[in-house]
């Protein structure tokens, strides 16, 4: 089943026919010490000077010593000491430097290529208008032809895109879904990315070998196909938040099932929480981008990308086949029928949501944060927060691996440009860009040590503006790893709740992380086939059943044979079989 979910430029060098012994040396001489002295750009204005002049350097004894070809070392990168004030530094750009196999940015000469991506859910910004992406462009001298559209519109036009053949050199912030990255891959739309990594992404390369996270952006047949979004270990899917003075207003606590939960909602819809007269109350809201199938997570810890899960006894199970997810179906109906559940949940955009969200006529509801959802005012501080897991197998945890940030495809003809291009994102300083901004223009320190984002400027009156206009954040997953001083405690203003701040606290419950199952290329095609033909057959019985066209009771034991004789068993069995391997 296919769904739409809607988080100093470490240089290292590869030098031709020299030692390693030497290499490592020169390594040691290329680390820059020094203390945070105004912004970056003027701190490293200096470095990026000598680290060239040691390049030029470098370049004249390798010519000297060897003509065998260009080998990618394997020696770890000195590590620079840490201090707090390093852990601080800003950014006004991420400054020009030199990558692997000589690609230097910015570079002599512009290069264009084109994209397509996601605007931003809540403001609509596209990407060339997005500050961090103007600096990245501006940093580099590659320049992107860009085709946008809405979150609600991704998945239509995303699919359509990739199959009429006429598609980008890059796909960016597309949310590709491990089913696209899998079937596109191994049709050469998408280009293997293995060499691009290790020749051309080294900051990129050396975050998986230290987290370990090849397998979780590896496929079955061994290629990797799109680049992550690192993030810290949490919820796997959209956070889903609840009204606290809404739970205040009727005198209840947090549930902690589903029959709690029901008692909530029904409280919410019949006892005016918001206080307005009216009965304009929706207990619990959805959209067709984030559909209501994703609560199906507090029953039971589910994978998104395969919708499987790991149940009590260390098996696979396919949840359209379980009991669990026809009880949960049945309790989708129930809501559906008393008001409870948004009538509009199948049909309506992220977009309606967010322009109802401001109105306080939400009880529950999917957002990345409250205020993308609600606005600035509402969500002041913990107004909302993320309902807790159920148990000890409830709400999915990630890896901090999240899939699809970004897919090279065989149209691109200067493909190592644009890794080396995206690669900048996953350093500390790329990473606060693209997370945070510019310092000093939509971000500061504060006096007492922390952080914050400007707001009341031009780039908004409120932190969710600010983000959509200055961030790669937001609305799907992005070639990118969260800067660590993101999630510093010591650095965060508590006065707020964020999505950062409660994922910490959910983390903590949420079930184990969906073990990185590798298939091999036949089972992975097979798959495919199997989740192509099968995936509007178990959206449209959903919806049947929960709009009441028909009723559990009278179509379920029909619907369990037609999904097995459509591969639903077989499916099931190839992640099991696969699994049980692995132990």
């Amino acid at each position: 089943m296919e769904l739409i979910h809607l988080q100093p430029p470490r240089t290292e060098f590869i030098y031709c026919g020299i030692k390693r012994q030497l290499a490592a040396l020169l390594k040691g001489q290329l680390q820059i010490k020094g203390r945070r002295i105004g912004t970056m750009r003027e701190r490293y204005s200096k470095g990026i000077a000598a680290i060239l002049s040691t390049v030029i350097l470098m370049g004249m004894l390798a010519s000297c010593g060897s003509t065998q070809p260009k080998e990618t070392s394997t020696d770890k990168p000195v590590q620079k000491e840490e201090t707090k004030e390093d852990e601080k530094k800003g950014t006004d750009a991420v400054n020009e430097g030199v990558t692997a196999e000589g690609i230097t940015f910015p570079l002599a000469e512009p290069v264009t290529m084109s994209m397509f991506a996601v605007a931003a859910g809540y403001t609509g910004a596209e990407l060339p208008t997005v500050l961090a992406f103007q600096e990245a462009e501006k940093n580099t001298n590659v320049h992107w032809e860009v085709t946008s559209c809405l979150p609600a519109d991704l998945g239509d036009k995303r699919g359509l895109l990739l199959s009429s053949g006429d598609y980008p050199d890059v796909l960016f912030k597309s949310f590709l879904t491990h089913k696209e990255i899998e079937k596109y891959g191994q049709q050469g739309v998408l280009i293997p990315l293995n060499n691009l990594i290790d020749q051309y992404m080294p900051n990129l390369k050396k975050l998986l070998d230290e987290k370990d996270g090849w397998q979780y952006i590896t496929s079955g047949d061994g290629n990797i196909y799109a680049l992550p979004e690192l993030k810290k270990k949490g919820i796997a899917t959209i956070l889903f938040w609840q009204n606290n003075r809404w739970l205040e207003a009727v005198g209840m606590k947090e549930p902690t099932n589903m029959e709690e939960f029901y008692e909530v909602l029904k409280a919410f819809k019949e006892k005016d929480p918001n206080g307005n007269g009216i009965a304009d109350e929706i207990p619990f809201e959805a959209n067709n981008s984030v559909p209501p199938i994703y609560l199906y997570q507090y029953l039971q810890a589910m994978d998104f990308n395969t919708f499987c899960a790991v149940d009590d006894n260390d098996q696979i199970v396919y949840v359209p086949r379980t009991e669990t997810y026809k009880e949960f179906l049945s309790w989708l109906s129930k809501f559906y029928k008393e008001g409870l559940l948004d009538k509009n949940c199948f049909s309506q955009t992220i977009d309606q949501q967010y322009a109802q969200g401001p109105s306080d006529v939400y009880g529950y509801f999917y957002s990345w944060s409250p205020s993308e959802t609600v606005g600035a005012t509402l969500s002041q501080g913990y107004d909302y927060t993320v309902l807790s897991p159920w148990g000890k197998n409830s709400v999915s945890a990630t890896s901090g691996f999240s899939e699809g940030g970004m897919a090279i495809t065989d149209k691109c003809k200067t493909p190592e440009i644009a890794a080396a291009w995206a690669d900048q994102f996953y350093s500390e300083e790329g990473g606060i860009l693209a997370v945070m901004g510019i310092e000093g223009k939509t971000w500061r320190w504060r006096e007492d040590g922390k952080w914050e984002y400007m707001v009341g400027t031009e780039y908004g009156e409120d932190e969710s503006t600010v983000r959509d206009n200055t961030t790669l954040q937001g609305s799907a997953y992005a070639p990118m790893a969260w800067p660590q001083v993101y999630f510093k405690e010591e650095y965060h203003d508590a006065t707020n709740v964020s999505g950062s701040l409660e994922e910490d606290r959910i983390s903590e419950t949420c079930g184990k992380p969906f073990p990185a199952i590798q298939l091999t290329e036949k089972d992975s095609k097979r798959t495919a086939e199997i989740t192509t033909d099968i995936s509007d057959y178990i959206n449209e019985y959903m919806a049947q059943v929960v709009t009441g066209k028909t009723t559990i009771e009278e179509s379920w034991d029909s619907y369990l044979k037609q999904l097995d004789v459509m591969g639903g068993k077989e499916y099931e069995d190839i992640y099991n079989n696969a699994y049980q391997s692995m132990k």
